[in-house]
Formats: C-alpha cells, sequence, structure tokens
C-alpha cells in the first residue's frame, strides 16, 4: 500500500488497540505449547502454531515502517522468546513437520530478518541468539529443499547471506563453509522429484524458466546469490572448496554414467 495518512491511521489504530491483545496471546500460545501433553497433541500444536504465525504476521506487517513503534520495542523479549522456540522446538513423536510449523519458522526468520537489518539499534542484543537459533535449525536438517520448505529456504537463505557481511558472524561461517554447502546450498540446488515431474509435465516451459531467470524468488535462485556473496567474502576458500565439489562429482558421474 502507499503512504497515506489513511493508512498510518489505520496502523497506529492496530498498534493502540490491538497490540496487547497480541502479545499476550502469543504468550498464551507459548505456555499452551509448552505443557508436556502438547508434545502429542498434533491438532493442538498445529492450531498453535497456526495463531503464531498469524500474530507475528501482523506484527511484521505493522513493522514495516519509517520507525519501530514504542510497543515493540518494549516487547522485544517476549516477541524474540516466542522466535526462539519456534525455531528450537522439534515434535519427533510426529510422523512429519506440520506444515504449521513451517510456515512459523519462514515467518520467524522473515521478523528477525526485518529486525536485525531494519531496526538493527534496537536488536544487538538479540542478534547473537537469533543468530545461532536459525544456524541450529540448519545444522539439525530443520530447511528442507521442498515445496512446503520454499518460503523459510528463501528467507534463511537471504538472512545468512547478509550475516556474510557481518564482521562479528565472518569467521564462523568461513569456519563452517563445507557444513553450510553440505546441508543448506547443495540440497537446495539439486534436482529434487518435485523438479522431475515439472520437466515431465512441460520440458519447454522448465528449461525456459531457468534461462530466463523467471525463478528469482525461488529457494535456487537465492541459494546462487548466496554462493556469489560467500564467493565475494571468502574468493580463495570458495575456489577450492567448489573445485573440489565439481571433482567429486565429476569423478562419480565416471563411475556410473547409466544412473
Amino acid at each position: 500500500m502507499f503512504r497515506s495518512d489513511a493508512l498510518y491511521l489505520e496502523m497506529n489504530y492496530v498498534i493502540e488497540n490491538f497490540s496487547a491483545h497480541m502479545i499476550n496471546a502469543l504468550g498464551q500460545c507459548l505456555e499452551m505449547a509448552n505443557k508436556p501433553e502438547a508434545q502429542t497433541n498434533e491438532p493442538l500444536i498445529r492450531t498453535l502454531y497456526s495463531v503464531i504465525n498469524s500474530i507475528l504476521h501482523i506484527i511484521e506487517s505493522v513493522l514495516s515502517q519509517e520507525e519501530l513503534p514504542d510497543f515493540y520495542e518494549e516487547n522485544l523479549p517476549q516477541i524474540s522468546q516466542v522466535c526462539i522456540f519456534v525455531l528450537g522446538q522439534d515434535y519427533p513423536k510426529f510422523s512429519k513437520v506440520p506444515d504449521e510449523i513451517v510456515k512459523a519458522r519462514g515467518k520467524v526468520v522473515s521478523l528477525i530478518y526485518l529486525y536485525s537489518f531494519k531496526f538493527g539499534e534496537y536488536f544487538k542484543q538479540y542478534n547473537d541468539g537469533m543468530f545461532q537459533a536459525i544456524w541450529q535449525l540448519v545444522e539439525r536438517g530443520g530447511v528442507q529443499p521442498t515445496k512446503q520448505s520454499e518460503k523459510l529456504v528463501r528467507i534463511t537463505v537471504k538472512y545468512m547471506g547478509e550475516m556474510v557481511s557481518q564482521a562479528s558472524k565472518q569467521e564462523f561461517i568461513k569456519m563452517n563453509l563445507i557444513k553450510i554447502f553440505d546441508i543448506l546450498i547443495l540440497p537446495n540446488i539439486s534436482i529434487t522429484a518435485e523438479d522431475l515431474e515439472e520437466y515431465e509435465d512441460d520440458a519447454d516451459a522448465y528449461i525456459r524458466n531457468d534461462l530466463e531467470e523467471s525463478d528469482t524468488e525461488t529457494r535456487r535462485r537465492h541459494c546462487m546469490k548466496f554462493v556469489q556473496q560467500l564467493s565475494k567474502r571468502f574468493p580463495m576458500e570458495m575456489g577450492g572448496m567448489v573445485s573440489n565439489y565439481v571433482n567429486n562429482y565429476l569423478a562419480d558421474y565416471e563411475t556410473n554414467r547409466q544412473s
């Protein structure tokens, strides 16, 4: 929406009349999700994470203005607590990760991205904790190369790409380049079963989209931008590492050309 007095009146109305209720609702969701019986109650967890996702979406949209409202600055501890919970909580007894959890994680990373790079002066004390929470999610395989996780992958890679320019994180990223490639970049640029299905349905369209870069908002394209950022920051390390990957893949191909 374009800036206007009417728009700001609506936003101020939300801030003044709904913000406290939304923060209270986040706290209630967190309290319910932390109960032992919730760990095996998938319908309840789906509902709670859906509510969390919706509230964070409203908060994110309200925050997308020139200044951070005082109310949200004062309630950063509560919001940050919810973000850490969503990123860090797993439910191993569920048959698979519910869509609601994946969507909520994507929204959390999107909100952290906004806080970190638009309202960084208010968020300094939370940066390290949020970076570690996102990294741990990646490290334990929480960012999967699936259509279900498309938005989560995109915003996670975008966030990590911006962190490459942060002096405090460069050494950590440099030391974990191989792990970043193995668990984040390579799985998300490789051909998946879903890609094969799209190719079989319409090969011409699939190839045309790739060549014309109409896939600018896909996880694969964001991963390639991330590789470019890493290459500019760590040219020597990236050159040698990528060469090793290419040589290994070529050698693997030579051993089994039929597969």
